[in-house]
């Protein structure tokens, strides 16, 4: 079902993307047309909420991947912070379900939706990530609602 739409001043749409380009937590558009003079396009818009909650989504693994044991992977979030506020995250392993116990994986890092990860040589079915965003005056934790796997072995 349509749910939006926009008119453009462009006749002919070449391309379009969405993603959350100024990690807001948001999906943006951008895309690229030509004009009548022939000329190319590019136009983006951005989803800007008044102030936005303090609020962090993981996004990679979000459950039912399968990873190996010493891989290096990049931890993905969207996020969204309160305007004239910074913020870092702290993200934490369990191989031991979604109650943990939970080990450490980085602490206050830079709220960049991303982190590289080198995943430990496990076992495990059960596992999850546990991602804390804070800033000076509130935090929100969150972590991924389904499992994924990491075995030291490939199949």
């Amino acid at each position: 079902s349509q749910i939006a739409s926009f008119a453009t001043a462009e006749t002919a749409l070449s391309g379009m993307t969405i993603g959350d380009f100024d990690h807001d937590g948001f999906n943006d558009i951008a895309y690229l047309a030509s004009a009548n003079s022939g000329d190319n396009m590019l136009r983006v818009y951005l989803h800007v909420p008044d102030n936005p909650r303090l609020k962090i989504i993981p996004t990679f693994p979000k459950g039912g991947e399968h990873l190996i044991g010493g891989s290096v992977q990049f931890v993905q979030w969207l996020s969204s912070v309160p305007a004239a506020d910074s913020a870092t995250v702290t993200i934490d392993f369990s191989a031991a379900g979604p109650s943990g116990p939970w080990t450490r994986i980085v602490q206050n890092a830079p709220n960049s939706n991303l982190y590289q990860w080198t995943v430990p040589k496990v076992n495990s079915s059960s596992c999850y990530l546990r991602y804390r965003i804070k800033t000076p005056t509130a935090s929100k934790s969150s972590r991924n609602r389904l499992p994924f796997s990491v075995t030291t072995e490939l199949d």
